[in-house]
């Protein structure tokens, strides 16, 4: 019997950067024992026993990763749970949160670098991955291969984006 999904979350983590809404984003550490060595991602991990809920994980892996503490950090909202599609099976609760003050970012072990990405305006290519060797649809910033799950979240965070946007200028007045 395949072993049971492996529940995790990611903290997709927002701030207005000169009238600029920005996502914060990191490069995997290259390790031989992880399937996504190397590749940018959000800050997250794996549910721990003693994480009670998607949200404590998201917060802990964010603060163990990126040394963002909660309490600088404001809450919107759950995207839809993202999977993996090969290898181990993750259920991912990518968490929504805003920064509410700047703090200097503090890499963990497990983090090559961070960056701060405009959501907009965004453009998707096709493109053969490096570390994979396969083509792959991917966003690319700065050189960065944005692909996977963490495009797939992208994805679904620039639709409510944008149509929060539009929303807004539909009930702005003229």
């Amino acid at each position: 019997m395949p072993p049971e999904n492996v529940n995790a979350a990611v903290n997709v983590i927002l701030r207005c950067n000169r009238g600029v809404v920005e996502v914060l984003l990191i490069r995997r550490v290259t390790n031989p024992k992880d399937p996504w060595s190397g590749d940018i991602a959000f800050p997250g991990g794996r549910m721990e026993e003693e994480d009670k809920d998607f949200l404590e994980t998201a917060l802990r892996e964010t603060f163990e990763e990126v040394g963002i503490p909660k309490d600088k950090l404001e809450v919107i909202g759950v995207l839809d749970l993202a999977y993996t599609l090969a290898g181990v099976k993750y259920n991912v609760a990518p968490v929504v949160s805003r920064l509410k003050d700047e703090v200097p970012l503090n890499l963990g072990n497990e983090v090559e670098k961070a960056f701060w990405m405009p959501l907009s305006p965004m453009e998707e290519k096709k493109v053969i991955h490096p570390l994979r060797g396969v083509m792959v649809r991917a966003y690319i910033y700065e050189g960065e291969i944005i692909w996977g799950m963490t495009k797939r979240i992208l994805d679904k965070l620039l639709e409510v984006y944008r149509e929060c946007l539009k929303r807004h200028s539909n009930t702005s007045p003229h």
